[in-house]
């Protein structure tokens, strides 16, 4: 299956990403739908039924590429689970690991034996054996593309509290949702910004502004607007992450602003990310945004996980470092 006619068509020259597959079928589609977005993928490796090379002669290999900044696994069994665990373990005290391991419930382990010959072993063992050696689990292939993508081109975040910048209040609102509801991956709170910031957005905005977070400039804004509010944004001491929801449909917003945004990120040390729809051409605004170094998404909870795998992938390297 990785040779079929659009296999080749997400493999980007930039790419970071190496991807080692137990099902080439998931990995062709997954990745291939993934790069109409914007995918860097260092590397694509299908393992097959694991004949002669598995998982773990590839992990070492791409653990060592200098290339290669994230590993990401999709796997249905692990027959050398603590080799693998040791040596992920190693890898991820340098680059991310993601792992999505499928064959979760007793059914879709016997579908596995069947696809494969092997068999799946216990999930609750696995999922605790993860977490423990400091890979980052995923349950579906657009969790698995997401990750990697964010992992990838985002260093960890320096805490959790998150700011919000948007032209669109009700986007604003239900980012703010995601953001506050529990999740067992890693918790966000939405940050609270200084007066200094407020000030500073009202000043470069409108008297009408909603300058706490989330902040909404309002649909009248321009790109002048929305690249000084994010200056104040980045600049807050309390803020350790920012999602910004940029849309281009307001008369004020041009495609400069993808320039401006991605000016802004290199210039950071927090991670920015965005999320944007704009009607038919939001996948070229995604891949164009992309190609420009920002990592964007196509929903704004999509947007909010995001960030939480940075999040814990910050609390995995902390965790090693107390270990030392």
């Amino acid at each position: 299956t990785i040779f079929v006619e659009h296999g080749d068509k997400s493999l980007d020259r930039n790419g970071k990403v190496a991807c080692i597959v137990q099902s080439g079928s998931v990995g062709v589609e997954a990745l291939g739908y993934a790069s109409n977005t914007g995918y860097g993928m260092r590397a694509f490796v299908g393992l097959g039924n694991k004949c002669d090379l598995d998982e773990i002669d590839f992990l070492y290999y791409f653990a060592q590429d200098r290339k290669t900044n994230c590993l990401g696994f999709y796997l249905e069994n692990i027959e050398k689970g603590r080799q693998f665990l040791t040596a992920a373990r190693k890898a991820s005290k340098e680059k991310p690991v993601v792992v999505l391991k499928a064959g979760r419930t007793h059914t879709a382990v016997s579908a596995v034996s069947s696809h494969t010959g092997k068999l799946a072993g216990s999930d609750n063992v696995i999922s605790g054996a993860l977490k423990q050696f400091g890979i980052q689990r995923v349950y579906d292939d657009e969790e698995f593309c997401d990750a990697t993508k964010a992992l990838s081109m985002l260093s960890g975040a320096p805490g959790n509290r998150v700011a919000v910048l948007t032209a669109a209040g009700g986007y604003g609102v239900m980012c703010t949702d995601f953001i506050e509801k529990k999740d067992t991956r890693a918790p966000l709170v939405m940050a609270k910004l200084s007066k200094d910031t407020q000030n500073r957005i009202k000043e470069a905005t409108f008297p009408f502004t909603a300058c706490e977070n989330p902040v909404d400039i309002t649909a009248s804004a321009d790109d002048r607007m929305f690249s000084e509010s994010l200056d104040a944004l980045i600049e807050d001491a309390g803020v350790d992450i920012i999602i910004c929801i940029t849309f281009f449909a307001p008369p004020g917003i041009t495609e400069n602003l993808i320039d401006i945004v991605a000016d802004k990120i290199k210039q950071s040390d927090k991670p920015v990310i965005v999320f944007t729809k704009y009607g038919p051409f939001t996948d070229n605004s995604i891949k164009n945004l992309f190609y420009a170094g920002v990592t964007a998404y196509p929903s704004v909870g999509r947007a909010v996980r995001a960030a939480r795998f940075l999040v814990e992938r910050t609390t995995i390297k902390k965790r090693f470092e107390q270990e030392v």
